[in-house]
Formats: C-alpha cells, structure tokens, sequence
C-alpha cells in the first residue's frame, strides 16, 4: 500500500470546545465515529509481504481461498494470509484508552481532580489522535499459529523504521536551557516594537484563573523550578 499525503491543519481548539468529536463526551453519536476509524479489517496479504515483515509462512495463518472468491488451484491461490493494519489497531487501543480513563484516577488523584483536568484530557486525546491518523503506521500485522490456542492470534512484534528516540532525549538534554527557573521565565517582557499575535483561544482559557492548575502543570512539563 502506498499512502497518498495530504496537507492538513492540525488547529487549536478551545479546551471545553466540543468541536471536535475526538474530544467529545461519550455518546452514541460518539461511539459512532470512533468505531469507523478503529475498525481493524482482516486483511489477505502475498507471502512476498509476509516474508518482508520477517514472519516464518509456516506458522502464519493462510487466508481461506473461498473468502475472498480466489481460486485455490489458481497461481499462488493458497499463498495468502491473514493480517490487520497496524495504525488502525492502535487507533483501537488510543480508543479502548479513551474508554477506561477512569481507571487509575483512584491512584493519581485520590482527593479528587478538577475539574480542568477533564478539558485537558479529552486535549490530550485529540492531539494523539490527530497524530496517529496523520501518520499511521502501515504495517502489516499477520497472524500466527501458538501453541496451546486454536484459533489464530496476531502476532503484535512488528518491525518498525523508528527515529531514535533516546537520541532526541540525549539531543533534548544536552541543549536544555539549564538553570531557567519559573521566576526567571515569568519575568520574560517583550522587548520594543515586538509585534503581539492575536492571543490564542487556549491562551486566552490558561490567563483565566480557572486554568491555573492547567498552567502550572506545563510549567512541571517544562521543568521549570520555584527558585
């Protein structure tokens, strides 16, 4: 498969918008179109491109010639087998993610949350989903034959062409701004005749108080000390 690109806004949103529907509270409308994109069909791939993800034919599931009409006595008719997209899986389990949110809220916020923090999740789900669905992976996941199961199961070790990313926390490290601390960037003017952009709608809901919380956890992001 050869993905055709696209350019596409990524645009910022309200922190209580409901614009967009990856952000948006359960709902069958909800469910609706998270299930079309997390929709993981089984898929008939060649042996070529079963060989080019390093699995072993002999112990990967063959696709049934009868489901898709091929004919088994045709050229390499029972050299096909069963696999899934790897993106659209991980979209399912950003979307399985979305729907067990409160699962370790117990652990992580024992004497409650605020209710900020709820806006920046459903944030925070939308940013990984635009992601994902920009650059999926198009990996092939086949399936394979384990020992003391029957039916298929897919086989998740999947070789990837991935940056590096310790080297980005190593490259992050070495140029870190050290020693910048929260009064040091609090104290940040601009300088004469610098031109303001027209302020953002997150920008405009972090200067309201009720945002505060919100503000002071990018500032723990960032690392940023009290001294």
């Amino acid at each position: 498969m050869m993905p055709q690109w696209t350019p596409q806004l990524s645009s910022e949103k309200p922190l209580e918008s409901n614009e967009s529907v990856w952000r948006q509270s359960p709902s069958d409308a909800v469910d609706v179109a998270w299930e079309r994109v997390t929709d993981v069909g089984m898929l008939e791939i060649t042996r070529e491109q079963l060989l080019k993800l390093g699995k072993d034919p002999s112990s990967s599931v063959h696709a049934a010639p009868e489901w898709s009409g091929r004919d088994e006595g045709s050229e390499d008719g029972d050299e096909r087998y069963l696999a899934i997209i790897d993106g659209v899986h991980l979209m399912h389990c950003l979307n399985s993610m979305r729907k067990s949110l409160y699962h370790n809220y117990p652990y992580y916020f024992p004497n409650g949350y605020p209710p900020s923090y709820g806006a920046h999740l459903s944030h925070c789900q939308e940013m990984i989903a635009d992601w994902l669905m920009c650059q999926p992976s198009i990996e092939f996941v086949s399936f394979g034959w384990y020992e003391r199961r029957d039916p298929p199961f897919p086989d998740f070790d999947i070789t990837h062409k991935c940056v590096d990313y310790e080297q980005i926390l190593e490259w992050q490290n070495q140029h870190r701004i050290k020693g910048l601390t929260k009064p040091m960037f609090d104290a940040l003017r601009p300088e004469d005749g610098v031109t303001r952009r027209t302020s953002t709608v997150m920008y405009d809901e972090i200067l309201d108080h009720r945002w505060d919380e919100i503000l002071e956890a990018a500032e723990r992001h960032m690392k940023l000390s009290d001294e």
